[in-house]
């Protein structure tokens, strides 16, 4: 996907902020297993998934739209545009995490799992059952277990 879709995606930016924003944008690649996210490490930058698949690493070959967080606080100081669409990224990260904490909370494992191949259906052609176990919060038996059931 490209960046301006990307952003224009969480919020849509008149073009002059666009633009800025994107002047800002690099492109990186980085090989599977680079790990993006240290433990006990403030984070200088964000990124945005261009190919691949990421967690607190690359899972595969990845190429990534990245921004140092510093810069992006000065888009925000200087253009009130780029900080709506800062607020509005803010709102959807904790969204999503709100719904990922509540579907630990209060659905089942087998609904976690419906619920993920519906949004992402190549998934488990793309990603180690393991890892889409620790994602659903569950073990990897109680993964097959529950594959096994839809089958």
């Amino acid at each position: 996907m490209d960046v301006s879709d990307i952003i224009n995606k969480i919020y849509r930016l008149p073009q002059t902020s666009l633009d800025t924003l994107i002047d800002s944008v690099s492109e990186v690649e980085y090989p599977k297993n680079f790990h993006l996210h240290r433990e006990n490490k403030k984070e200088t930058k964000s990124y945005f998934i261009k190919k691949g698949i990421v967690r607190a690493y690359t899972h595969k070959d990845c190429i990534l739209y990245e921004i140092v967080l510093e810069r992006l606080q000065e888009l925000y100081l200087n253009d009130i545009h780029i900080a709506n669409w800062g607020r509005r990224y803010a709102e959807c990260a904790c969204i999503k995490s709100e719904k990922l904490f509540i579907a630990r909370q209060f659905k089942t494992s087998l609904e976690r799992y419906r619920e993920l191949i519906g949004e992402y259906p190549d998934i488990v052609q793309r990603v180690q059952l393991g890892i889409i176990a620790s994602y659903l919060g569950i073990s990897q038996v109680s993964l097959s277990r529950i594959r096994a059931r839809i089958r």
